[in-house]
């Protein structure tokens, strides 16, 4: 019986998705002289540069990586060793795969679909430090002693996962994030399809009083998904989206009940104070909200 729990195949279950991380490879040497030979795998490669510089031929060109930049390599794609050079130079290989297999649905979507638009740009990205951390962590560890160990490395795999596609959600167009959504969090409401996420984020918008963070539990998103997905559809930060819909909100309001004082269409249009609102007027309109279309 093996004294160890080999830790270089891990399987993770998302939904209906295997998410399997096949090896590590921490390079701590310059591979700038080595042999290159032009190969392919049946898996995803991501190749991160911790420390110097790293060049890399895939997809038909030459990319060069500085220190904390990272590429991903699709599967059959024919690409040469990556290069490293400098003092100290450093970097991760991380091989994964992922699987589609029965259960609930939207994880194996949302992985390929994310994972099709990165490398479809052949697009070098910039990773959180927490999963250049996380990676190093994994990589020191290719055999564990108990099973303590084995299940505490599997978390540090999920959480290194689950920072790297927090990461490319970047590089998903408004119409590949409509049709993969993220998946739901234990505990949420069930997601929307992707037609009616935008009907109900506006509507949400449209409620002042409706900070982002519970908004982001309605949709069944992270604040952080929930702010870039505002930002695709509407090209703006969730701040200025909600200013808007303030102003605008304020000027339906005076239109159709202009009795009304300053203050009380403050309050129904959400602003904090009838000094905020002026002060929106001020920057939008050029004048106090009792000038404004006069």
């Amino acid at each position: 019986m093996k004294e160890y729990l080999d830790i270089s195949r891990t399987n993770m279950d998302f939904g209906d998705a295997l998410f399997t991380i096949h090896h590590f490879h921490w390079h701590k040497t310059n591979t700038a002289e080595r042999t290159l030979v032009s190969h392919s795998h049946q898996y995803y490669e991501l190749h991160l540069v911790v420390r110097g510089e790293g060049l890399i031929d895939f997809g038909g060109k030459s990319v060069v990586l500085s220190a904390g930049e990272a590429v991903v390599i699709e599967p059959g794609c024919e690409h040469l060793p990556i290069q490293i050079s400098g003092d100290g130079a450093e970097n991760l290989t991380l091989a994964f795969s992922v699987h589609q297999i029965p259960g609930e649905g939207g994880a194996y979507a949302y992985f390929t679909g994310t994972l099709l638009a990165l490398t479809e740009q052949n697009a070098v990205f910039t990773p959180p430090p927490a999963l250049i951390s996380d990676l190093r962590l994994i990589s020191r560890m290719s055999e564990t002693g108990s099973l303590r160990d084995y299940c505490y490395v599997k978390t540090v795999c999920c959480r290194a996962v689950f920072l790297l596609f927090d990461c490319i959600n970047q590089f998903r167009t408004d119409k590949q994030f409509r049709a993969d959504m993220p998946v739901r969090r234990a505990g949420a409401a069930e997601s929307p399809d992707g037609e009616s996420i935008g009907i109900l984020l506006e509507n949400l918008l449209n409620e002042p009083s409706i900070p982002l963070g519970q908004i982001a539990r309605r949709l069944g998103f992270s604040e952080r998904q929930t702010q870039r997905l505002i930002r695709r559809q509407y090209g703006k930060s969730f701040r200025a989206v909600r200013q808007d819909m303030q102003f605008s909100t304020a000027c339906r309001i005076m239109r159709e009940s202009p009795s009304l004082t300053p203050k009380e269409v403050s309050v129904r249009a959400g602003f904090s104070s009838p000094a905020s609102m002026n002060r929106l007027f001020l920057r939008r309109g050029g004048c106090l909200p009792e000038e404004y279309g006069k």
